[in-house]
Parts: structure tokens; sequence; C-alpha cells
């Protein structure tokens, strides 16, 4: 959600209805369940002589009580020189307090135990002033309370304005799914969009499936009746198209939506979509 908007006035060359590719692979590194940020603008509430120097994030897949995932935001608190702040002394932040522990450090916790499902997850982590997390390529109704993700060492959060990092990796050795966000212009993004092609290869042992699902984290219901399915379809290994429009017959859909792609036993996704902004619907 917190890409450079910029680059979008480069796509088609100013074309707004220019066909765009997207790939689903299905690696760790693909399999970011969320972008991650932190807001370093000015907080309400602010003490000029209780700062936050720098803020950092750490997810551990057996972290939590329960040997579930958890990821946890340091923040470094600086008095007015630049010293780290006393043990015990309390912060503000946001109409918050706070205490910091040795260092000056305010770290938060967000626990799959607590939080099984990814909508409530990164709700979660978007209690925490200053914290902007969105949901990436992953489905809203992704299961949290499990240790099958990627550890990450403590890591410097990247800011809004520089897009912030896409984490929280699904081991893909544990977890035999993959996921592709897509909206217009960004992946979390409500604009009109034609889905012209999917076409691609996956190797499995059992068969499973190819979905494409409208999945909007502002519409979530518990349930998962927000979820509108426009294509279902069994995994073919060799190279398939299971949809396959032309410009003029693709039918037109809000975003976002998700590729997803699934089976007990996954090992490779290799899977191409065509889309393109739709110009009215």
């Amino acid at each position: 959600m917190h890409e450079d908007k910029r680059k979008h006035n480069y796509i088609g060359n100013g074309k707004l209805d220019a066909i765009q590719m997207a790939n689903l692979g299905f690696t760790d590194a693909q399999s970011t369940c969320i972008n991650l940020a932190v807001d370093n603008g000015f907080i309400a509430g602010e003490d000029a002589k209780k700062a936050i120097k720098q803020t950092k994030f750490i997810i551990e897949p057996t972290g939590d009580a329960s040997s579930k995932v958890m990821l946890s935001i340091v923040r470094y608190m600086v008095d007015e020189t630049g010293a780290a702040l006393a043990t015990d002394v309390t912060v503000s932040i946001g109409g918050t307090t706070y205490t910091c522990t040795s260092g000056g450090l305010i770290t938060h916790e967000i626990e799959g135990t607590d939080y099984p499902i990814l909508k409530d997850f990164v709700d979660a982590i978007n209690v925490f002033p200053g914290i902007v997390a969105t949901i990436h390529n992953a489905l809203t109704t992704q299961a949290m309370n499990t240790d099958d993700f990627i550890a990450v060492s403590e890591t410097v959060l990247a800011d809004v304005a520089a897009g912030g990092v896409e984490t929280l990796s699904r081991d893909a050795s544990a977890q035999f799914l993959a996921v592709l966000r897509l909206g217009i212009p960004r992946a979390n993004d409500r604009g009109p969009m034609q889905l012209l092609q999917v076409k691609g290869t996956t190797a499995w042992t059992n068969a499973g499936t190819v979905k494409l699902i409208r999945d909007d984290e502002g519409e979530y219901v518990a349930d998962a009746s927000h979820q509108e399915t426009y294509l279902s379809d069994t995994t073919v290994a060799a190279m398939t198209a299971y949809l396959d429009d032309n410009v003029l017959e693709a039918q037109t859909i809000r975003g976002p939506v998700c590729l997803v792609v699934e089976s007990d036993d996954l090992t490779a996704v290799d899977m191409n979509i065509k889309y393109r902004q739709a110009l009215a619907m």
C-alpha cells in the first residue's frame, strides 16, 4: 500500500488502460504477508525530550507463549541530547503511556495466538501510533496461529515515504500456498480492472486449485463472506491458460484481487497474470 506513487505515472507511458503483467512464484521471498512501515512524522502528544530515534522490527516464528509467530516492534527512545532514556521512564505516544526498558526501549508484541487471522493481526499492528501495516501477498483470512513463517532478525523499519518493507513471509516448505495480490493502482486499491489472462505452470504430486478471489481488507467479514471467487480451477502441471480473454470481452471488476494457487504438496509455481485498468465500470 505504501509504494512510491510516482512510479504509476510511467505505467504504459501514460496510457491508463495499458496492459500490465505480474508474476506469481512460490518462494519465501514472494510469500510476504504484509507491508510494514513507520511514519516518522510528528505524533500527537510527542515530547521533544522523549523522542523516537529509530524503530526496528523482529519476527520470531515460535516467539509467543504458545510457540506461534510473534512480531515485535522496538522503538529506541532518546532525550533532547540524544542519550537513551533510562529504565522505567514513562513515555506518551499518541496518547498511550509506555514504560522504557533498559536502553530506552519500548517494545510492542503482536502474537499469532492472540490474533489468529491475518486481518486481525494487521489491525493489532496498526493500533500503535506511527506504525502502518497493510496486507500484501496473502488473503485476509491467512492463519496466524502457526509457526510456519520465516524468521527476521532485528531490522530497521523503513519509512512510509520509502515504501516500507514487505515482510512476514510464509515458509514455502510448510505452507503450500502461493498468493499474489493485485489492485489498481496499488495492491490494496479498489480501482476497476479487467483480468485478461492467467497462464503458467505448477508442480505438485496431488493436484490443487487455481483461484482468483476478490479480497478487500476494508470489507473484511470474519466468516469470509466478503470474498468473491471469480475463477476456480484444478491445477495442471503443463503450461495452461486458466483464463484467456481479449480486451473487448474481459469482465470489469473492482480490485483488489488475489491469484491463489494451493495444493497439499505444492513445490513450484510460475504463473503470469495480465490485467489492465478499466476506465469505467
